[in-house]
Order: C-alpha cells, then sequence, then structure tokens
C-alpha cells in the first residue's frame, strides 16, 4: 500500500510486535560522522521517510528491502549524522506472515519515542490494526501508553488514521487525524491517500483528547513556540494560539506548500517551484525550503533541496533540518542548514 503526495512522496502502512533493541543484522550504510550540511544522513537501498530530531538523536521510519514481510521499521541516529544507533522491526530480524510497519517516529526531549504502529495482512488494503504508542527510545516494543486507532471525533466522523505525529509538550501528543482512501486502478498496485481532518492533541497518559476545529481540513502543521500551531490553507498560513480558539493569518507562503516545519522559531515549509513552456506544460520542477517570519509574514529566504524534498522535521534549538530527498526510486534523509 503507499500514499502519493504532490510528486513521489511514498509511504507503506502496516504495524508491529515482539522487537528487540538493535536486532537488525545489517543495518545497512551509514553517512559521515562528521562536517558541515548538506550531509546525506542515509544511503540505504530502502525507503527512508518521517524524520523526527531532538538534541540527542534523529528518528526515521525505514522501509528493510531485505525483508520478506515488507515491513517497516525504525532506525535511530546521531542528532549530527553519523553511524546507525540502531534499527527495531517488529519480531526483530526474522520475517513472519505479516506485514508491519513502524511509522510517524516522533521522539520526545526527555527521550521518548511516539509512533504510529500497523499491521496488517500480505496485500490487504489497508492494516487491520492501528494504533499510536510510547515507548522509551531505546526499545519500540515496550509500550508504555497506547491509543487504538480509529478514532471518534466530537462531530461523529471516524478517524482512520494519523500523520505528523509530534510532541508539543512532554506531556502531550499531536497529530493529524484523517481518513484513508484507498483507491484501486489496475494494473498499478492500489495506492493509499489520505484525506485530513483536523489536528488533535492526547495527553499521556491519561489518554485526555482536545480537537482543534480551526484547523479542519489542513494538510500541513507545525508547532509554534507558544506551544500553539502554526498550519496551512492552501498557501496561507495561519496561527492558533495555544489555549485559543480564534486563528490569526501570519501570511502566504510563495509556492505549494509540500511539508513544513518550526526552525529557528520560524515557520518553514518546502514549496514546490515550477518552470512552464509558452503552452502551459511543466519542463522543471524543484522544491525550495521557504521560511516566514511570524511576526510580519513576510518571506525571510528560501534555498533549493539538494534533490525533491518531502517531509522535513527541525533540529530543536539549531537552523538545521532533517528532509526526505527523493532522487528517483531513492529516498534518503539530509541534513541541512537553513540560512
Amino acid at each position: 500500500m503507499k500514499r502519493v503526495a504532490i510528486l513521489a512522496v511514498v509511504l507503506v502502512v502496516c504495524s508491529c510486535d515482539h522487537t528487540k533493541p538493535f536486532s537488525v543484522e545489517d543495518p545497512g550504510s551509514v553517512g559521515p560522522s562528521s562536517g558541515a550540511p548538506p550531509i546525506q544522513l542515509t544511503f540505504s537501498s530502502g525507503e527512508d521517510r518521517q524524520p523526527s530530531a531532538s538534541s540527542e538523536a534523529i528518528v526515521y521510519s525505514r522501509l528493510e528491502p531485505g525483508r520478506s514481510d515488507s515491513d517497516r521499521c525504525i532506525a535511530v541516529l546521531p542528532a549530527g549524522g553519523g553511524t546507525l544507533l540502531g534499527a527495531f522491526c517488529a519480531g526483530g530480524a526474522y520475517a513472519d506472515s505479516m506485514v508491519d510497519a513502524w511509522v510517524e517516529p516522533a521522539v520526545s526531549p526527555d527521550g521518548r519515542l511516539a509512533y504510529v504502529r500497523d499491521q496488517g495482512r500480505p496485500l490487504g488494503m489497508g492494516p487491520s490494526t492501528r494504533r499510536v504508542v510510547v515507548t522509551p527510545l531505546e526499545n519500540p516494543d515496550s509500550i508504555l501508553f497506547d491509543l487504538a486507532i480509529p478514532l471518534e471525533l466530537a462531530d461523529g466522523r471516524r478517524a482512520t488514521a494519523v500523520q505528523q505525529v509530534s510532541w508539543p509538550a512532554p506531556g502531550t501528543l499531536r497529530f493529524l487525524v484523517g481518513e484513508d482512501v484507498f483507491v484501486v486502478n489496475p494494473p498499478a498496485q492500489p495506492d493509499t491517500g489520505f484525506n485530513p481532518y483536523r489536528v488533535v492533541d492526547v495527553a499521556v497518559p491519561s489518554g485526555a483528547r482536545r480537537e482543534y476545529a480551526a484547523t479542519e481540513g489542513t494538510s500541513f502543521y507545525a508547532n509554534a513556540p507558544d506551544g500553539g500551531i502554526w498550519y496551512t490553507r492552501a498557501l496561507e498560513l495561519h496561527h492558533l494560539p495555544l489555549g485559543s480558539d480564534t486563528t490569526q493569518l501570519v501570511g502566504s507562503f510563495t509556492g505549494p506548500v509540500i511539508s513544513m516545519a518550526a526552525v529557528g522559531g520560524q515557520p518553514a515549509a518546502v514549496v514546490l517551484r515550477t518552470v512552464l513552456n509558452p503552452v502551459g506544460i511543466v519542463t522543471l520542477m524543484w522544491t525550495e525550503v521557504e521560511r516566514l517570519d511570524p511576526v510580519t509574514g513576510l518571506p525571510t529566504g528560501s534555498q533549493r533541496t539538494p534533490g525533491f524534498a518531502g517531509r522535513i522535521n527541525g533540529v530543536p534549538g539549531t537552523q538545521r533540518i532533517v528532509a526526505e530527498i527523493i532522487e528517483g526510486n531513492q529516498i534518503d534523509l539530509w541534513l541541512l542548514a537553513i540560512q
């Protein structure tokens, strides 16, 4: 199963069980241990997706191409890149009859890990079980908190999918909920799309929830320094302050938004750039990371990415981001410095 966004932003969905820490036999190639950005962090023959960064580590979801069960696992790198610290898979190093995907990881400032844990049958249309869990970073199979998906929202809708998991505070999980949309168009493989609803907070460990109706329909959000939410509507960037139900228009990005993050206290987005020929056909396409001043709403600069960028995540306390970079069928992570 996979989801397609803009061009080739692909995600396999499914999930997991019974892991031993650092149990993958061959972690694959690793990135450099030093140097200035841009740095290519991963060189795996699989897909390295959905990075999350703390001051100590970068975690991400990794498709393990050598596994016959097509599992997605969680891998951990030092915050500056270098030797892989660990890789964790459902069932450890051994494949089984289920397709497990550990996706959308998010590392907290106090060293915990949250992620979406899916499990399904091979060739099934969507996972048979899905949960958002919190675990120790060093052992993603030791579950401390468990939230079953689907969720029933206040308006009665069932949210069957979760994206963009984050920690706006040590005791709070935040994510975008929506529904899976399955598309079957033979002879191509079935695709999984995502129809976004709204941003939701969940207290850990009580499980108390708060829905942000003002964010209805947004595709991307980032955590603002005040604990509130920056979110997009088309090109527009809005701010919802913490504890408020009144949203504020901040400004507009100058191109279609592919993903966003908070970088150095500013909202930043991957935006799509295109060049058209005289008859309106796209002849050139690339991505840039663009920042907006949260006070004036004006762009403060942009820079081209070393390939087509997908999801990004800011490294706390720095002007750096970790980015998915798509080159052909390869998806690797890069560490970029934002000027």
